[in-house]
Order: C-alpha cells, then sequence, then structure tokens
C-alpha cells in the first residue's frame, strides 16, 4: 500500500507487507536532502543513470548500516564529484525491525546480482561486493527485494532493455531509421569510414561497410553494439554510444542515428570538422547564377558589388547564441552521452556552469566531465533534456539567419 508517512518528497514511495516488508522510497537527486528521518536506518540504495533511448542504463547499488543510515550516504553520493551523474535514487529499508549488517550486506550482494543479470544494465560500482555470512533461515525473507524492486524501476522507465538471446540485431531491425545501413544509404557515413572507441578503458577501432556493419577486433559484426562487445568483452554495451567517427572528437553512431531521424539529412554531418566533402571548381559563384554555400564561409556580393564574409561554424561562439537569444541566460544544458552523463548551466557571456565551475566553451566543458578526453561539446550538450535540441543545431539555426545579412560574429 502507498505510505501516507511524512519521510519527505518522492516518485514512487511504498510501504510493502507481502511478500516481504520493505519500505522504498524512490527520489530525484535534488530531494535526497529532504528524506525524512525514517530513512536514517540501515538499508540498500540505488543510484540511476538516465536510460538511453535504446533502453540501457547503467546502476550503482550501495548500502548503509552505520549511523546515519541510507540517507547519510545518498547525501554523501551527492557532495562527491565523481558520482555526479546519477540522477535518481532508490532508498530500500524494512518496514519493521532493522536489518543489521550482515543482513544489509547479503541484500547488497543480492540485488547487484540481480540486476547484473537483466540485459541491458550496466553496473558502475568498482567492485562486486562481497558474501555475507547469513543463516539460510535468515536470508530467506530477503529473497523477494530483487522482484519487488525489479517491479519499482520498471515504474521509473528502468525496466532491461532486450537480451541478446532476442538478437541485437532484432531490436534495431524494429526502427525504420535504426540500423547503421541506413546512415550508410543517407550519406551521413561512407563504406570504409573509421569508427573509434570513446572509453579509454577499451581503446579500439574499426571499419563501417557498405552493408551497415562494422568490422573490428577482426570480425564482422552486423550491429555497432555487437562490435562494442567484442571490444569492451562485456555482455552488455551501446554500441551506439560507444563507437564516435572518425576520431573521438567526431560524432558517436548516436549523435548520426538522432540527425536522420530529425529529417534533416546533410550530405556529410555538419560536425565533422575537416571532413566536408571538397567543391569542385566553379560550384561557388558560377556563372548559371548559383547562391554561394554561405555555411562554409563563402564570400557573397552585395547590391552595392561590395562584398561580405559570410560567418563559419568556427567563427560562432556560444555567447554569440546568448548574445541574439536563442538560448536565454540560466538554460539548462544536459549531456546526451550516456557515459558521461551530467547537467549544466549557460552563464551570461556563454560561460557553461558545472557543479559550481565555469567553462569558456562547449568543448572544454564537455572534455571536463570526459576526464580530459577531447570532447566535441557542440554535440555533447543538448536543451533541457538529452533528447533536447543539441547546441550544434541552435549553431545552425544562428547560421542561416546570418548568412543573408553577412553578420560578423566572434570566433568559435
Amino acid at each position: 500500500m502507498a505510505d501516507s508517512g511524512g519521510d519527505g518528497p518522492a516518485l514512487v514511495k511504498l510501504d510493502i507487507s507481502h511478500p516481504v516488508q520493505l519500505r522504498i522510497s524512490a527520489v530525484e537527486r535534488l530531494q535526497v536532502s529532504e528524506l525524512g528521518e525514517k530513512w536514517s536506518e540501515a538499508g540498500v540504495y540505488l543510484l540511476l543513470e538516465r536510460p538511453s533511448r535504446d533502453g540501457e542504463w547503467e546502476v550503482y547499488v550501495g548500502k548503509s548500516a552505520a549511523d546515519g543510515g541510507v540517507k547519510k550516504r545518498l547525501l554523501n553520493h551527492l557532495k562527491a564529484s565523481k558520482k555526479h551523474s546519477w540522477y535518481r535514487a532508490v532508498a530500500v529499508c524494512p518496514s519493521n525491525s532493522g536489518w543489521d549488517e550482515a543482513e544489509v550486506a547479503f541484500l547488497e550482494r543480492l540485488v547487484y546480482q540481480a540486476l547484473r543479470r537483466l540485459p541491458g544494465v550496466t553496473l558502475s560500482n568498482s567492485q562486486e561486493p562481497g558474501k555475507s555470512r547469513l543463516a539460510p533461515k535468515r536470508q530467506k525473507p530477503l529473497l523477494k527485494v530483487p522482484e519487488v524492486l525489479a517491479g519499482v524501476l520498471a515504474m521509473l522507465g528502468h525496466s532491461g532493455a532486450r537480451s541478446d538471446t532476442q538478437s541485437t540485431h532484432d531490436v534495431e531491425e524494429s526502427s525504420r531509421l535504426g540500423k547503421l545501413a541506413n546512415l550508410v544509404q543517407a550519406g551521413l557515413v561512407d563504406a570504409g569510414t573509421k569508427v573509434v572507441t570513446l572509453d579509454k578503458r577499451w581503446p579500439g577501432e574499426g571499419t563501417i561497410t557498405a552493408d551497415g556493419c562494422i568490422h573490428a577486433a577482426g570480425e564482422t559484426h552486423r550491429s555497432p553494439s555487437a562490435a562494442a562487445r567484442a571490444i569492451s568483452k562485456r555482455q552488455s554495451e551501446s554500441g551506439w554510444t560507444f563507437w564516435a567517427v572518425e576520431s573521438t572528437s567526431g560524432p558517436t553512431l548516436h549523435e548520426l542515428r538522432d540527425h536522420l531521424r530529425s529529417g534533416n539529412v546533410p550530405p556529410r554531418f555538419p560536425e565533422l570538422e575537416g571532413e566536408m566533402q571538397p567543391e569542385a571548381p566553379g560550384d561557388v559563384g558560377s556563372q548559371s547564377g548559383d547562391q554561394p554555400d554561405h555555411s562554409n564561409g563563402k564570400e557573397r556580393a552585395d547590391a552595392d558589388g561590395s562584398t561580405a564574409q559570410t560567418p563559419t561554424r568556427q567563427d560562432i561562439k556560444l555567447a554569440d547564441l546568448v548574445a541574439v537569444g536563442l538560448i536565454p541566460v540560466g538554460t539548462t544544458v544536459v549531456s546526451t552521452s550516456r557515459k558521461w552523463p551530467a547537467e549544466g548551466r549557460i552563464l551570461g557571456g556563454g560561460l557553461i556552469e558545472i557543479g559550481g565551475d565555469s567553462f569558456e566553451s562547449p568543448s572544454a566543458a564537455a572534455s571536463a566531465i570526459a576526464g580530459g578526453t577531447s570532447v566535441n561539446g557542440w554535440t555533447f550538450w543538448a536543451i533541457n533534456s538529452p533528447e533536447g535540441k543539441r547546441l550544434s543545431d541552435v549553431r545552425d539555426d544562428l547560421l542561416v539567419k546570418a548568412a543573408p545579412m553577412g553578420a560578423s560574429l566572434g570566433g568559435s
């Protein structure tokens, strides 16, 4: 039954008496401090990362048997920068008598092992919880907890993704634009295009084939995820965010797929800096009267015969987007990367604030989140949510507006 006690705000708040006596509360990250004293008891908890569009997600499983209980541990995680990416917490405590240290340790390992078996779920714990010496009679009331938690997670949108027995290829086939072959057909990538891994733990590269496969680790794989698993050796891996095109600063396959689904398909993805196809002689300003390509920064002849240099993407700063009102000060920006989830806020002058630190460019802010890895911040950050408009899209909006005016902007 629902718990009406005054134990703080929650997305899901339950007091369960069967088949096991539990109190469960799911709260947003910023609501942790509002949890009531009922949560200052020994228990276990989950820290949830946002699910990707493929239904995959990461989770950290923890416990607390010390003074202050689950609430204190969650507050500690809230302060710890290395755990800044989780966005929801699920707290679990007994609703009758309290758990002792052995029961909490047993339950932590039990929940960890249950989540590890779910397809599409990655555990972010640095190591598996150790075994607990707990008599079988005392174990029995706890064995149903993972089943109850699975139901709560499903309510929160964190159910398991489809497993390999159902085939990653089948999952991708279910979406008309969900296959790598569609990116090849649309011209967003070519046969022979190199893809590289973004995770420093599993360096590697592969090659996209004409039929939308990836050749990596000595084999040809039918999907990005299958190729990613061949590199990482992990049972679950989202290949769409695992691979970037050409270099680690290039767009991920996930970003290219989103661009295709948006219906706005250019000859080449605009964020492949230096990879735009060269123009044939005479294409710009030809005698046929074709209009010049303003997006490439060509000179435009004004009515009086003078010329104005059209701004390029490199000319545009985040400050320009703020100055013209395309991105108001105070706007929230959210990482589009499942591997490096984070939130920031736009400040005056085009700065990005994250956790009290400010950065002068989108890429500098993204690199700080990615642990110093070179990242294209214009595609890394989206407005308000991971599914929102990327900064690169807003920049292109300004570019379109600026081209007819020959606007002069500051540089990227």
